[in-house]
């Protein structure tokens, strides 16, 4: 007999069953380099200075994450995913490295105290409201003391931020800067640093994207302030939190 909490764990699995084909598909070279492009900018500055520091990718996808850590030269990663199609074509870039988790309670109690960084990107917004401060507490759990989590997500109070919410079934809620910092406050993390995810001026078309970005912005502000609703605190599509 399955209990409610078994079953829960078999039908979230079965929902990422086939999650590259169906929901991320290949990325193609140009855009595989355009994401890491965002994590050198975005990332490296929060990287271990031990090349040889266990680290986590915590919902692997499609590896650029892996590929990113592997190109600034560290060498002890491990990866998981909930989806076997994401552990079998991440298995292709990190051989022998990558599992399967469909009980992340059971993960972090074999891990518990394991690595000095976790990323966790494009993860948080899966997951139920019921259920994150609990994650997000589990995975707190996974890191060395000193040890730090990086947490990506869409911003829920960016323009256009239906699109990035409603875009893949299996997105549950979007967060803001402030309600992410709650969160990760319950769930038991102490140092909590919010960063918008920055354009990288890695090409000339990227800096009209990062002018453009700014004049929507500067716009939505001004008419928030016109409606007298509070100014958002961060407009882009992306950010991300280093907690501890």
């Amino acid at each position: 007999m399955i209990d409610r909490g078994e079953a829960h764990v078999s039908d979230n699995a079965r929902q990422y069953e086939n999650y590259i084909s169906h929901q991320l598909r290949p990325l193609d070279d140009r855009a595989r380099r355009n994401r890491i492009d965002y994590f050198i900018h975005n990332y490296r500055r929060h990287l271990p200075v031990d090349k040889d520091a266990p680290i986590l990718d915590y919902g692997c996808g499609r590896g650029e994450c892996i590929q990113f850590l592997q190109g600034q030269g560290y060498r002890n990663i491990d990866a998981v995913d909930i989806s076997a199609e994401v552990v079998e074509h991440a298995s292709r870039l990190l051989p022998n490295r990558v599992r399967q988790v469909t009980d992340p309670a059971a993960f972090v109690g074999e891990k518990a105290g394991s690595y000095d960084l976790v990323t966790f990107l494009e993860v948080v917004e899966h997951i139920p409201s019921a259920e994150v401060v609990d994650f997000l507490s589990g995975l707190k759990r996974l890191l060395r003391p000193g040890g730090k989590a990086i947490i990506e997500t869409p911003n829920g109070e960016a323009p256009f931020a239906n699109a990035h919410m409603y875009h893949d079934a299996t997105h549950i809620r979007l967060y803001t800067l402030e309600s992410l910092r709650h969160v990760l406050a319950l769930a038991g993390y102490k140092n909590v640093a919010i960063y918008g995810l920055d354009i990288p001026l890695t090409r000339s078309g990227r800096y009209v994207q990062r002018l453009t970005q700014r004049t929507i912005h500067a716009a939505v502000t001004l008419l928030r302030a016109m409606e007298g609703a509070l100014p958002p605190t961060l407009l882009t599509p992306m950010f991300y939190a280093v907690a501890s």
